[in-house]
């Protein structure tokens, strides 16, 4: 990929604990370009939301870091720098939370949360900003915005409180926005609304979109590349179309072998499941952290470092098994 918005190589991370030295990140590398959605999958704990808060320079107190390339627009990120930091937040990139519940101060009104961003970094006069409010949450699908600007976040639903969220985010027009498993706590309905208002808004505004979810139905739903994380690292990164077809990291296909497939799952019938659960990622181990849940594991795969294949130029994963064994034996 060619003049990547976001580039990363090489990132590590480890946080000091009582137990000893964590190592959330294991040599992260991502790139996306301007206008592309990329999607980070895996199970819980294996570093998704870990690399967006490196990205925005919101590591925990106790964390360490270092990494061959960080950049962002061509320049390195400023990531130990606080101020230069809140300079770029909110403004070039901008984060959706989890739980915008937590994520909003329930003392501030809806209106003071908007308009306090644009005017810190574009120097918005009050009428300026408040217009801009008004119509992001129009945008979004609030009803009666105006009004809506002097109430609380309690006030909102689940669903209205995720799109005041993304209104939030967008209201000083950055560059990349990053969603961090943003229709966990909504029902169906008001997922399937926050995704095609998510991709809406990145098709006419040309945001590029970092996609953290452990869901691989909305990964084919709305990414055009993805990066699949275990404990800690990516261990395949793939167009979406190549990654569901041709799966090359038995992580990768045993994922997939999960999902209920319309018209083929009879109801009632059990899934299938990956045995076993992530490993500890506190003091030192080799070799691939799945083999030990892993229905291929040889002798090769306790080699350290594991070796990056390629299928294609686009198309990357670390295993030291052919990717044509993986359909002779079951995830």
């Amino acid at each position: 990929m060619t003049d990547a918005l976001l580039d990363i190589a090489g990132l590590d991370v480890t946080i000091r604990t009582d137990a000893g030295e964590l190592h959330a990140l294991r040599g992260v590398d991502l790139r996306i370009a301007a206008g592309e959605t990329l999607g980070v999958v895996g199970e819980s704990g294996c570093g998704k939301s870990m690399t967006a808060l490196a990205i925005m320079g919101l590591l925990p107190r106790r964390a360490r870091w270092r990494a061959e390339r960080l950049s962002f627009e061509g320049r390195p990120l400023p990531v130990d720098d606080q101020r230069a930091m809140a300079d770029l937040r909110g403004a070039r990139i901008a984060m959706i939370f989890q739980d915008p519940m937590t994520s909003l101060n329930p003392t501030l009104t809806i209106g003071t949360q908007l308009v306090e961003g644009i005017r810190r970094h574009d120097g918005a006069s009050a009428t300026t900003a408040r217009m801009r409010a008004i119509e992001l949450l129009a945008r979004v699908g609030i009803a009666d915005p105006g009004a809506r600007l002097g109430q609380y976040a309690h006030q909102f639903s689940g669903g209205q409180r995720q799109r005041v969220m993304i209104a939030s985010a967008l209201m000083c027009r950055p560059r990349l926005l990053i969603a961090d498993e943003p229709t966990t706590a909504l029902d169906v309905t008001i997922q399937a609304q926050i995704l095609d208002l998510l991709g809406e808004l990145r098709r006419e505004l040309g945001l590029a979109l970092l996609l953290i979810t452990h869901d691989l139905g909305i990964v084919a739903r709305m990414a055009d590349r993805v990066a699949v994380m275990y404990a800690g690292e990516i261990v395949e990164e793939a167009p979406v179309r190549a990654a569901f077809t041709r799966p090359s990291h038995p992580y990768t296909r045993a994922l997939i072998a999960a999902l209920p497939i319309p018209g083929r799952t009879r109801p009632g019938s059990r899934l299938a499941a990956i045995a076993g659960r992530v490993p500890e990622l506190i003091g030192g181990f080799a070799g691939c952290a799945f083999r030990e849940r892993c229905a291929l594991a040889a002798e090769g795969c306790a080699r350290d470092p594991v070796p990056l294949q390629r299928r294609d130029a686009t198309h990357a994963y670390r295993c030291v098994i052919a990717p044509e064994r993986h359909a002779s034996v079951s995830a």
